[in-house]
């Protein structure tokens, strides 16, 4: 838990039920998405919960990309399952629709977000003779300089290092990383 917000376990269990009631109270609030993206993770042998994950928030304080994390019970770290769900969770995500209709981008929905400059990569798009520029929708993770593990996890799932700066809650430096819908992992995930 040191390298969440808070740096610690949930007090009691009270605790937990206000962090719990507050994803479920998620569609309600102006800032997250009107469906649960977060997940627990689960053994498949034995059903035991060994850890969560997904999208925290739509708009990150950080930067405003939707932010990605997720954490596993210490017994369970190393041994792959942070990378595996990141991959499968990553896969679900850019296959979620972004547009209403037909494969040919009729059918858009807009969506407006604000983002920090420096996390904009841009696209070029031609719409007959006049171009436009938009940004590449992404998903974004920070992480402490010193919690490597997380680091390579976010690497073999395909994200990018594209930042260091500090964040704005815990006042300590963190790296940002990205994964765009056209940067994706090397190593497709099978959900």
């Amino acid at each position: 838990m040191r390298h969440t917000i808070s740096g610690l376990p949930d007090k009691d269990l009270s605790e937990t039920q206000k962090k719990l009631d507050s994803l479920i109270d998620a569609p309600k609030k102006g800032d997250q998405f009107p469906f649960p993206t977060y997940f627990g993770v689960f053994l498949r042998e034995t059903g035991e919960l060994i850890g969560d994950g997904g999208i925290h928030t739509l708009t990150s304080s950080t930067c405003g990309w939707p932010e990605l994390g997720c954490k596993f019970g210490r017994e369970h770290c190393g041994s792959g399952y942070g990378t595996e769900f990141l991959r499968a969770f990553t896969s679900w995500w850019w296959s979620l629709p972004r547009h209403r209709g037909g494969e040919d981008g009729a059918g858009l929905v807009p969506v407006s977000i604000r983002v920090h400059p420096d996390s904009v990569v841009w696209e070029e798009e031609r719409a007959g003779t006049e171009r436009k520029d938009r940004a590449v929708e992404q998903l974004y993770a920070w992480i402490t300089p010193d919690n490597h593990a997380s680091q390579s996890m976010v690497i073999k799932t395909g994200l990018e290092h594209f930042v260091n700066w500090q964040h704005p809650v815990k006042k300590i430096a963190v790296m940002g990383w990205r994964q765009s819908r056209h940067r994706r992992s090397a190593y497709p995930a099978k959900i």
